[in-house]
Parts: structure tokens; C-alpha cells; sequence
């Protein structure tokens, strides 16, 4: 009835929502098709900076997703915190929505810049990061990123198939190493350091790998990540 009376299809409410993220924040899927089929801009943010794509890949709202993408929305979009749609449905756990991404184009990234906030994002589903590399990935992105969800199976995998090496950086001359140490996880850690990782390796920034701990938000996990880097430094040293 508001439509035919010529009501505006991107109006924002005091919620700083427009109509269609609205309505895909509460899952009217009827209000969404309708707000489809009057025409509205499917690629447009909100007050937020927020997409309508976003909302669904966040909440899980499968059809939804579906709904936008075969209406053209961008797999590849990002957030308003610079985060892909694919990861943002892994680091969700929303697996099925993360097979409709990659349907519909997405392309396995991994995140850049490094900072504090993207070394603590969630640990995603390990079976869906294996259904990414089945994508095609290269396979020095598909090392880091198996490092930084901490698949140790997809790393032992990569390493052994020799198709990438331990020390082979991506996006900042960023090495393995440095991000499992910033992830602050010891077993990958160790995996790699076992695997022959150079723990002299510096990013293009000049940061060492023992710098790396200083994205280790607990002070114990820190401490002892610092105090295992130093003794196997001081281990190769000696043995050089």
C-alpha cells in the first residue's frame, strides 16, 4: 500500500536501518521480496556503513542470502569493519551460507591489514576452510589461512604435499610463523617451528616473529609464547 503511494524504498528509520535491513534483520522474507521487486538498491549502506548482504551472512538467514545474490548483490562485498562476506560466514559458523557465496563467485581472501582485532577473530569451522581450498586457492594463501583458523590437518597437508613452503609470506611479507604466533597458538606453533620455520623472519614492516606476541591479548599465553620463541631462537643460534 506504501509503495503504491510512491513511499520512499530507502528511507532510514530511527533505528538507522533502511526498510530493507530491516526487514532482513527480523527475516520477513515476504517484506524483502517485495522491497525486491519495487526496485530497491541492493548495494546500498546504511547509516552504519552496513549492506543488506551483511545482515543476512551475520544472521544466518540462508534464503535470504540466496535471495540477494540471485537479485545481484556482491559476494565479494565487505563489511563495515573491512571483513569478506566469506569470511564473515565462517567466522559465524554459517557453513551453508558460506557454499552459497562461493556459488555465486566469493573469492577466498585473507585479511589484511594485520591488527589486534583480526588476530582475535572467532576460530572458524575447519570442514568449511577445507571446502574453501577445494576452491582453488593458492596454496601460500591456503597456508595462512589454515594457520590462522589453526587447522593443523590442512597445514601437515600443504607442507607434506611440498606444493608451499614453511616460510613462504603472503600480503606484507607476512610468514606463517608470525601469524600463528600472533594468533597466540602453540601447537601450530610448534608445527611449524618443526617444520623448519626461519624464526628470524622479518615482515616488511621490520617486525620479528617474537614481536609478533604483542597481539596476544592475555598476559600468561603471551609470556609463555615469548619464553618458548626465545628458548628455540637461543636453541638455533647455538647450533649455527
Amino acid at each position: 500500500m506504501l509503495l503504491e503511494r510512491g513511499a520512499n524504498i530507502h528511507a532510514e528509520g530511527q533505528d538507522q536501518l533502511s526498510p530493507l535491513n530491516a526487514a532482513i534483520k527480523r527475516n520477513h522474507i515476504d517484506i524483502v521480496k517485495l522491497l525486491l521487486d519495487a526496485g530497491v538498491d541492493i548495494h546500498l549502506s546504511d547509516l552504519k556503513g552496513i549492506k543488506p548482504l551483511q545482515i543476512a551472512v551475520e544472521l544466518g538467514h540462508t534464503d535470504l542470502v540466496q535471495m540477494l545474490l540471485e537479485t545481484g548483490a556482491d559476494p565479494n562485498t565487505l563489511s563495515n569493519k573491512a571483513i569478506p562476506m566469506l569470511r564473515l560466514a565462517y567466522n559465524n559458523r554459517h557453513t551453508t551460507i558460506a557454499e552459497k557465496l562461493l556459488q555465486y563467485g566469493a573469492t577466498p581472501q585473507i585479511q589484511s591489514p594485520i591488527t589486534p582485532s583480526n588476530f582475535n577473530l572467532p576460530i572458524t569451522d575447519t570442514l568449511a576452510i577445507r571446502k574453501t581450498l577445494e576452491k582453488g586457492v593458492e596454496p601460500a594463501m591456503a597456508l595462512r589461512l589454515s594457520v590462522e583458523l589453526g587447522d593443523t590437518t590442512a597445514i601437515r597437508q600443504l607442507l607434506e604435499s611440498q606444493v608451499v613452503h614453511v616460510d613462504t609470506p603472503t600480503e606484507g611479507n607476512i610468514t606463517p610463523l608470525m601469524i600463528a604466533v600472533g594468533r597466540g597458538n602453540l601447537f601450530i606453533v610448534q608445527t611449524l617451528i618443526d617444520a623448519g620455520a626461519d624464526l628470524f623472519a622479518q615482515d616488511e614492516k621490520h617486525r620479528s616473529i617474537l614481536a609478533y606476541t604483542m597481539f596476544i591479548k592475555d598476559r600468561q599465553k603471551r609470556e609463555h609464547m615469548q619464553r618458548y620463541l626465545h628458548q628455540h631462537v637461543n636453541s638455533r643460534l647455538i647450533r649455527h
